[in-house]
């Protein structure tokens, strides 16, 4: 009897310790591969979203989101974003702004960025953006009988040192303090890590679904210029 214990308590600690030296070794090769990224001179979405990559890894993270949205009289705008997030701390919806001057960044308008040649740029409001698809995953997922899943809306500025904003907003960050705030975003507790994977399914099945209304209205509109 006393054989048997001890031969559990070993088989135990083995894969206990197996198990925090993966951890630590998946930690510091991601951690290797974020400072090499930061090391480099490129900052644009591309950039940012290999560093949540490598920071929590691609099965994670949603890139480049698309939502169908259905209405009475057909489908409306989709709802799209840069990335998305699940967690335990539930959704967040993450969008880019790659820009470099000064930028005018009202809550609840466009924003427009004046660069150094003196060109203007306009970009669609990103929290503006992020709300929207916010307020589309909330009815995706109550169909699928999630309720009361916690959102969070994250702007992250892919060059902070380039931007001069002329505004400051809590949920809006550069990408040198991104994860951190993430970090941060994460420290609440809301979802277990199977409704986690559940939640996931249901945002990436609905982004299928986006993807075929997308060809199949394209090939309506192909048959549409045929006759």
């Amino acid at each position: 009897m006393e054989k048997g214990i001890t031969f559990l308590l070993v088989t135990v600690t083995i894969f206990v310790v197996i198990y925090f030296t993966y951890k630590i070794i998946k930690n510091f090769n991601s951690q290797k591969i974020i400072d090499e990224l930061y090391a480099s001179r490129r900052r644009d979405k591309i950039f940012v979203m290999r560093v949540l990559d490598a920071a929590y890894g691609r099965n994670k993270v949603i890139k480049n989101p698309t939502f169908p949205v259905r209405t009475r009289n057909g489908f409306a705008k989709s709802a799209k974003c840069d990335v998305i997030m699940v967690s335990r701390a539930g959704i967040t919806v993450i969008s880019i702004l790659p820009c470099k001057g000064k930028l005018n960044n009202p809550l609840s308008e466009d924003w427009q960025v004046l660069d150094k040649y003196g060109n203007v740029f306009t970009y669609e409001n990103p929290f503006s953006k992020n709300q929207y698809v916010i307020e589309v995953l909330k009815r995706i997922l109550r169909n699928d009988g999630f309720i009361n899943i916690a959102f969070h809306s994250l702007v992250v500025l892919s060059d902070g040192s380039a931007v001069i904003p002329r505004y400051t907003y809590g949920d809006m960050c550069s990408e040198k303090n991104m994860l951190d705030e993430i970090r941060n975003i994460n420290l609440d507790r809301q979802l277990k890590f199977a409704e986690v994977k559940d939640v996931t399914t249901t945002i990436k099945r609905s982004m299928i679904l986006a993807h075929r209304n997308k060809q199949l209205a394209s090939a309506e509109e192909g048959q549409d210029k045929s006759k």
